[in-house]
């Protein structure tokens, strides 16, 4: 027993010497916790040093900066989304404005299928017409040519003296 308490005793003395893995765990526990407790905690330790965190932590307040720089210039007054809104009303004023005009033209484009039909029939009309017109005036030409024939004054009387 007194050998077991012996092993015992010389197993303690190691465990807790200076140069002792368990001392050397417990002084990197205390450097941690002494680093988690200064200016940048955690984010020290987990980036390795204070330097990395400090540097974190000026591009995040750079970015927060930058975020509340462009959430002024977009949505603030007068900015991009007033400027696009604008945009919009005026490009749905002119599609409205365009929406009429195509109507408008439908209906010139209807009325011009109504006129091109009724040139179409009055074209095919003006063919017989003018058939008619001509028999009529072949008719009439005729007629003076027959009269000219029968009606003796029409006729140049030439005298012969012997």
């Amino acid at each position: 027993m007194i050998s077991n308490l012996n092993t015992l005793v010389t197993n303690l003395e190691r465990i807790t010497a200076e140069n002792s893995s368990l001392n050397a765990s417990l002084a990197n526990v205390k450097n941690l916790t002494e680093r988690m407790q200064g200016p940048y905690g955690a984010m020290g330790v987990a980036l390795g040093s204070d330097g990395h965190a400090k540097k974190i932590i000026q591009t995040l307040d750079s970015t927060n900066a930058l975020l509340a720089k462009t959430d002024a210039r977009v949505f603030g007054s007068g900015g991009v989304m007033d400027s696009s809104q604008e945009a919009i009303r005026h490009l749905n004023g002119a599609l409205v404005d365009a929406s009429a005009n195509l109507k408008k033209v439908d209906a010139i484009l209807a009325d011009l299928q109504v006129v091109s039909a009724n040139a179409k029939v009055a074209t095919t009309d003006l063919g017989a017409l003018r058939a008619d017109v001509d028999a009529s005036l072949s008719k009439v030409s005729h007629l003076i040519d027959e009269v000219n024939r029968k009606w003796p004054f029409a006729r140049d009387a030439e005298l012969k003296l012997p």
